[in-house]
């Protein structure tokens, strides 16, 4: 069976707890702003002839009929039926 705290003990706790938790919010909200501080600061300055243009004036060039296919270099794939002769009996 629980009992009751004492209506001063019990507004204590209660003040305690606000003042842990905005301790704790207050540290992680300065911890987060250091972070991103540091990292702006070591990040290197962006180069100068660089002609990246991320404005939405696109123009999509049409693809090319008549173009060959990627080749596929890709090992194929074993389902795991064949016999080998890699290790094993």
């Amino acid at each position: 069976m629980v009992r009751p705290l004492h209506p001063a003990a019990r507004d204590a706790a209660a003040a305690r707890v606000v003042k842990i938790t905005t301790g704790v919010v207050a540290a992680s909200v300065a911890g987060t702003l250091g972070l991103a501080a540091t990292i702006a600061f070591a990040a290197p300055p962006p180069k100068s002839g660089n002609k990246s243009d991320y404005s939405d004036k696109t123009v999509d060039k049409p693809a090319k009929k008549n173009a060959p296919a990627p080749a596929d270099d890709r090992p194929e794939s074993s389902s795991g039926d064949e016999d080998t002769t890699s290790g094993g009996s």
